[in-house]
């Protein structure tokens, strides 16, 4: 289900799609501490200068994988090259 998102701007209703479909793709359930760490993926992957939500979503999908990639201890993508 879309909703509308008239109350933010264009790129961050861009960004929260891209996390929607990488919690679409690993079928996580969202909860408070996995649903920041994808946001701030997110953003940290728009700062690299990919601005579709075709290319946020499939950075975050293949750079985090699923549950495990949030976990407290797991390695973050800049320690991971």
């Amino acid at each position: 289900m879309e909703t509308e998102r008239h109350d933010i701007s264009p790129d961050a209703a861009m960004l929260a799609e891209a996390v929607q479909r990488w919690f679409d793709f690993h079928e996580v359930e969202r909860t408070e501490h996995v649903d920041r760490f994808v946001c701030e993926a997110a953003i940290r992957i728009y700062w690299q200068g990919y601005r579709s939500v075709d290319d946020v979503a499939t950075v975050l999908i293949a750079t985090y994988f699923g549950p495990l990639a949030t976990a407290v201890n797991a390695p973050s993508s800049s320690s991971v090259h």
